[in-house]
């Protein structure tokens, strides 16, 4: 499989990103609250088919949502459960790939009440930090190692944890592709990048230790294991010879 995108494939690749990147503009935190995680995947389920967009978690590997819905310490594959309700006090990590006419677009979110939350609120800037010193460094002739070393160095500036056990990934026809995209490296090392690939940086970290472990029962939940809250956000790019394309953003 080519890792080289050709232009109609990034035209479809930038259609499927326009169209997650609405999913998630119609997502109002304060809507979530008092809802399961369940009813809530139910609702982004509807809001993937009215944008024509398939999604590519449900039914992966057994798995039972259709979007990864992660609370607090849960970092990712959080799984949609009746039982587990959004509570005001909660921070909620939404993680959606999904397909349109044959090509994927890798999304990822948190949302709060960030202004009562002073740690929830740094998280997040920390993570929307992260991402940018990425995607300045998404460019023709860079690497994977140099963009996992920004985000390394962004991430314990703020004094988090950088995640080892989880990273990002190519994507195109499928979810997961070639390269890995590591949150920690060396500069210059590490898979070099060329004009259309397709990437899906996704910052991950902890607010102490970044120790996880994987929930027994439904195999899949990663949580930290000292209870300290977990950050997770991802776009999909796409490298261009300067800034990339961002998919998963109206504007770009």
């Amino acid at each position: 499989m080519s890792l080289i995108k050709n232009n109609i494939e990034i035209e479809l690749m930038k259609d499927a990103g326009k169209r997650l990147s609405d999913v998630f503009l119609q997502i109002n935190f304060k809507d979530l609250i008092g809802r399961s995680t369940r009813e809530i995947d139910i609702i982004l389920k509807d809001k993937l088919l009215k944008n024509k967009l398939e999604s590519q978690a449900y039914g992966y590997n057994g798995f039972s949502g259709y979007s990864c819905l992660s609370l607090n310490n849960q970092l990712v594959h959080g799984v949609p459960k009746k039982d587990v309700f959004v509570l005001e006090k909660d921070v909620l990590k939404i993680d959606i790939c999904a397909k349109y006419n044959g090509y994927c677009a890798d999304m990822a979110r948190m949302y709060a009440d960030f202004d009562g939350n002073l740690v929830y609120k740094k998280m997040n800037e920390c993570a929307e930090r992260s991402l940018q010193v990425a995607f300045n460094n998404s460019i023709n002739g860079g690497t994977v190692g140099t963009i996992g070393s920004v985000i390394e160095r962004e991430i314990s500036s703020y004094g988090f944890s950088v995640v080892v056990d989880f990273c990002g990934h190519g994507i195109g026809r499928f979810m997961h592709e070639d390269p890995e995209v590591p949150n920690f490296g060396k500069k210059d090392k590490g898979q070099r990048l060329y004009n259309g690939m397709a990437i899906a940086i996704e910052p991950m970290f902890c607010q102490y230790k970044a120790d996880l472990f994987i929930d027994e029962v439904d195999g899949w939940t990663a949580s930290t294991i000292d209870g300290g809250i977990a950050a997770h956000i991802e776009d999909t790019v796409i490298i261009c010879d300067d800034l990339p394309i961002i998919t998963t953003r109206l504007l770009f």
